[in-house]
């Protein structure tokens, strides 16, 4: 026995060595020949096949060129990056009784990064007067189509490892700031804006969005909150609120004034 255990771990060693001399396994994938901003509609001449190691493909990879062509980039690529259907956005899409309109949101405000285009949000509109009674909330308006989210303000895309020598993704550098854009599309038509009275009735106020928008965006005492609405939301009426109303006076304080405060 003792005069076959050389032979087994020769057998052994040669098996290790095969194992070790087999090629990684690899699939074929679009990746960008040259760099390519966010925002940018991909050319024929944008992107080519190559071949990778199976690792450091992700499982949205793209792998033929109609799949990309024409489309517009989420999220930039570096010269190499994989295209993935995850960095991808379809190009701003209106219909004749749309108009598109950004608004600026901070993180909370824009949920985190999570919002995708094509979802449905409305607005939440929160006032500090400038005289009397302290925060006012009032839902503006529901319903709006995210129709575009500045990539730096996006949820980063996780990106696999690549391999040895290969360097960094753009996507992968990129740092996700917490203030952002959003472009929205609105109606032209007028909508409205519900009340609830104190009697339980209802009132509604036609608005048109673009302006009600546009005036809260500067306004200096005005910030904007953007809450997810499913598909075919039932609508719903609300009196606004008055922070001061639930607690104690005195126990609240804007973010502005907390700043300016000496230290």
């Amino acid at each position: 026995m003792r005069r076959w255990i050389p032979v087994i771990a020769a057998g052994a060693a040669f098996l290790v060595s095969l194992a070790m001399l087999r090629p990684e396994p690899s699939r074929k994938v679009l990746v960008a020949t040259a760099d390519l901003p966010a925002g940018w509609r991909v050319r024929p001449e944008d992107v080519e096949v190559k071949e990778l190691p199976d690792r450091s493909v992700p499982p949205d990879a793209l792998s033929d060129p109609k799949e990309a062509v024409g489309k517009t980039l989420r999220l930039g690529r570096a010269k190499g990056d994989v295209l993935r259907a995850s960095t991808l956005g379809a190009p701003v899409d209106l219909r004749p009784d749309e108009r598109a309109i950004g608004v600026k949101v901070s993180d909370p405000a824009g949920l985190a990064g999570t919002l995708q285009p094509g979802a449905r949000v409305g607005v939440v509109a929160v006032v500090f007067p400038e005289m009397g009674r302290g925060a006012f909330s009032k839902v503006a308006v529901e319903g709006l189509r995210v129709l575009y989210i500045a990539p730096e303000f996006s949820a980063a895309v996780p990106e696999p490892p690549l391999p040895q020598g290969v360097g960094a993704p753009l996507s992968a550098l990129r740092q996700r700031r917490t203030e952002g854009t959003v472009i929205l599309a609105v109606p032209t038509a007028p909508l409205p804006v519900r009340y609830a009275r104190p009697d339980g009735q209802e009132e509604e106020r036609l608005v048109n969005v673009l302006e009600l928008l546009s005036a809260l965006n500067v306004a200096q005492n005005a910030t904007l909150y953007l809450y997810a609405a499913p598909e075919g939301a039932q609508p719903f009426a609300t009196a606004g609120l008055f922070l001061e109303e639930l607690l104690p006076s005195g126990t609240i304080t804007r973010t502005e004034e907390i700043r300016d405060r000496p230290r």
